[in-house]
C-alpha cells in the first residue's frame, strides 16, 4: 500500500463537534482504504507541526513585507506643478 494522503478536520457537528478528525488515505493496486485515527492523533500531528507552521506564516510575513517595501518607492515626489 502507498501513502495517499492525510486529513485534519475539526468536527463540526454531531457527538464529536470541537474535536479534530484525523484520517489517512491509503491505496493499493485494487482498493482505496480510508481509516480514522485514533481522536488524539489529529492533536499529536499538529503539536509535531506547530514550528513548521510557525515557520511558514513568518516566512509569508517576510515577503509580503519585502514585496511591500520593494513596490513602495523610499521617498515619493509630492511636489506640486504650477
Amino acid at each position: 500500500m502507498t501513502f495517499e494522503s492525510l486529513k485534519i478536520e475539526l468536527d463540526r457537528y454531531g457527538a464529536n463537534k470541537g474535536k479534530l478528525i484525523a484520517q489517512i488515505t491509503l491505496t493499493g493496486k485494487d482498493a482505496r482504504t480510508t481509516l480514522t485515527l485514533p481522536p488524539d492523533v489529529g492533536e499529536k500531528v499538529l503539536q509535531l507541526a506547530k514550528n513548521a507552521i510557525i515557520d511558514a506564516v513568518e516566512q509569508s510575513a517576510n515577503d509580503f513585507i519585502f514585496e511591500l517595501t520593494t513596490a513602495i518607492p523610499e521617498t515619493l515626489n509630492l511636489e506640486s506643478k504650477p
